[in-house]
Parts: structure tokens; sequence; C-alpha cells
């Protein structure tokens, strides 16, 4: 089964900020090369915190971490993926209808078949 889509990011650190980009893979190899991309989501000047959002589509992410400042900075950083898949819900809607269809054709042709 495929993970959520949802991402919450926590981000805890001590002794500066952080700048925090997530890259699809095309973009991350753009930015190791050059140091230009453009990221999927960038959060700048992080002390801390966390942030939810939405991956557009499944797929290889890669998250970089930049500091900014010659201090270095301690902490840690993590990822929770969280949500109702929105793929299962459509799955299950159809079965749903498909189910209602067989069983009113049931219903029908039981009352076809019966002798009178």
């Amino acid at each position: 089964m495929a993970p959520p889509r949802n991402v919450r990011i926590a981000v805890y650190l001590s002794g500066g900020e952080i700048d925090l980009l997530i890259f699809d893979r095309s973009n991350y190899d753009l930015f190791m090369s050059s140091g230009i991309a453009t990221p999927i989501r960038e959060f700048k000047g992080l002390r801390g915190g966390a942030f939810n959002f939405e991956i557009p589509v499944r797929g290889e992410y890669y998250i970089a971490v930049r500091n900014r400042s010659e201090s270095t900075v301690d902490g840690k950083i993590v990822l929770t993926f969280w949500g109702f898949e929105s793929d299962l819900t459509y799955l299950s809607i159809v079965l749903l209808v498909l189910g209602m269809v067989f069983w009113i054709f049931g219903r029908f042709f039981e009352r076809r078949s019966r002798p009178r």
C-alpha cells in the first residue's frame, strides 16, 4: 500500500537557525551540482517548530539542510507521515456503488425467476 502524502516536519534546534529545503529528484540533482534549484517546499530561518504540508505526488524526495551561519547548530528533525489516504476513499465509493448495483440486480432477477 502506498504511504500517505501528508507530512509533518518537527524541527528541534539549539544554537542557531537553518534553512530546510525539500526537493524532487531532478531539482535535488540540480541543487547539488549548482546550488540553485526550485524546492517543492522551503522553510527559511528555522529555529524550531512544526510544519504540516501535502506532498503533491508520491515519489522520491530529498531534504537539504542549510546552515548559513558560522556557528554549529545542534538538534533533530522528525518526519511523520500521517492522514487519511484519499485514494482509498475513491476505491471504497466505487466498491460500494458496485455492491449496490449487484444487490439491486440480484433482487430484481430473484423476483423474476420465482414461479407464480
